[in-house]
């Protein structure tokens, strides 16, 4: 790290010399809120949007994007509510809900 701010002093001196002010930001634990306030929810299978946007989805309702299917698993998202996946089966087994993306949405409202 020091090394590399060394090789780089000359852009820094340019940014501070136009008046660029350094400045470190705390970023403070913010109370979660929403509809899937602590719970996790698994995503899987094919998706119509990116999986990163629906996990993103999630975690703005106040919910966690889990990666395997637990006691934990409060809903696996997947687009066929009868797949046979590994996941999809381990959440029945768990007696888990499984959920559209549609079902998603509308849990996220």
């Amino acid at each position: 790290l020091v090394e590399g701010l060394k090789a780089r002093r000359p852009w820094i001196d340019a940014l501070l010399a136009v008046g660029v002010v350094p400045a470190s930001v705390m970023i403070t634990d913010t109370k979660a809120e929403g509809p899937l306030l602590g719970k996790t929810l698994v995503v899987t299978g094919t998706l119509s949007v990116p999986r990163k946007d629906i996990e993103k989805s999630i975690a703005s309702a106040g919910g966690k994007a889990g990666k395997a299917v637990s006691k934990n698993t409060f809903a696996l998202v997947c687009n066929d509510p009868q797949s046979t996946s590994s996941k999809a089966k381990k959440a029945r087994e768990l007696g888990i809900e499984i959920w559209s993306e549609s079902d998603l949405r509308e849990h996220i409202k």
